[in-house]
């Protein structure tokens, strides 16, 4: 009855008159459901997630989460802690799943789930090294579909940070298969979204392979269930960069709309870094900046110079930031003129997995008869799995 009463009260708090036969019509559920809802039985999390974006559609992804503290059916906790992992509210899961370790229960899904994601969110949110971490996942054993789904999820997900694409795709494919098993569609589609992010980012960034990672992008970004704001912003992210050296109002236009989701869900810092970082760092590429002043990132302030022939300033910038980074090492050579630190760059950026920036220091590398060959085979020897 408690998350009852906090829905009547926020209804009640609205600047118009919202009722329940109005939400019942939403939601699609009766209103004997609702009768019972009020008397103290549970919605589903579907439901529940529908009345929250009406009730609350500008913050409804936080109060969907404060509504999860009251929810005990195992399908909902199973939404509830999916739908707070996925979008990063690592205070409501945490909160969640010490409720489930504080409750004593003997439930083998609950167990599942509080072991699963209990690894999830250290992964996350901690600097643990990927040693200890697959060391702690290699220990789980779960009984019930879905844990058998997230441990192999955690074992894509270290094969993905260690660069082992070839073992990540392995384990993603036993993910995929094991998502038969898991007995209700919708969470089998929200399950699946984090195989489509996983295999979107290894296709962009490890393999360059720019059109199928947007396609998944876009499947992402289209998903109905839960509507997933973190999701979305994440693939809208992904075309953006897909589209960096074929379309600057494509890169633009999909920027924008990351940031905007990012705004809407309280994620500030990040719509700031992306648009001081990446949004900058296009807008440079393209030709769109006039005064390096305009710039808020010395990182493209560099690039600034050393594309408009500015070597000393280029130069200048470059020793201050005082970084081995990829970008910085084709900044350098773009204002020494050196064929030597563009290929410095280019083994950098393949290594670090950023196969889409490849693209910087090899078109330059064209310049260099000699060293074209040369970085063809660094790319087809170096490439990751």
């Amino acid at each position: 009855m408690e998350l009852a009463r906090l829905v009547e009260e926020s209804m009640d708090n609205l600047p118009y008159k919202l009722t329940w036969r109005k939400i019942a019509q939403e939601t699609g559920m009766s209103h004997s459901n609702f009768c019972r809802f009020k008397e103290g039985c549970e919605l589903n999390f579907k439901a529940l997630f529908t009345m929250a974006k009406m009730i609350h559609p500008d913050t409804y992804h936080t109060v969907i989460a404060d509504w999860s503290y009251y929810v005990e059916a195992p399908m909902n906790v199973k939404f509830a802690l999916e739908y707070m992992s996925a979008n990063r509210l690592f205070d409501h899961a945490q909160h969640k799943i010490q409720q489930i370790r504080e409750s004593g229960t003997t439930s083998k899904l609950l167990i599942d789930l509080e072991s699963a994601y209990t690894l999830l969110l250290d992964r996350q949110q901690s600097d643990e090294t990927p040693k200890d971490f697959i060391q702690r996942i290699k220990k789980m054993r779960y009984k019930t579909p879905e844990g058998k789904f997230l441990r192999q999820m955690l074992f894509a997900y270290y094969y993905s940070d260690v660069r082992c694409f070839a073992l990540m795709n392995d384990n993603l494919s036993i993910a995929e298969a094991l998502l038969d098993n898991v007995n209700n569609e919708d969470l089998q589609e929200l399950y699946s979204l984090r195989i489509k992010e996983l295999k979107a980012v290894s296709l962009l960034f490890n393999s360059n392979r720019k059109e199928e990672a947007r396609k998944l992008c876009e499947e992402i970004a289209q998903s109905e269930v839960l509507d997933n704001p973190t999701y979305r912003a994440g693939a809208y992210f992904r075309i953006a960069t897909s589209y960096m050296f074929s379309s600057y109002d494509m890169t633009e236009a999909f920027f924008k709309k990351a940031t905007k989701i990012y705004r809407e869900t309280g994620r500030d810092n990040v719509a700031d870094g992306m648009e001081s970082n990446e949004m900058e760092f296009a807008r440079v590429l393209w030709g769109k900046i006039d005064n390096p002043a305009e710039l808020s990132d010395d990182s493209n302030r560099a690039f600034y110079y050393a594309r408009n022939g500015k070597s000393e300033e280029a130069l200048e910038v470059i020793a201050m930031l005082n970084q081995e980074s990829p970008f910085t090492k084709y900044y350098e050579g773009l204002a020494k003129n050196d064929p030597s630190l563009l290929l410095e760059s280019l083994v950098k950026f393949i290594k670090g997995g950023d196969m889409v920036y490849v693209e910087l220091p090899y078109s330059e590398l064209q310049k260099y008869p000699q060293l074209c060959g040369v970085a063809d085979i660094l790319i087809r020897e170096l490439k990751g799995d």
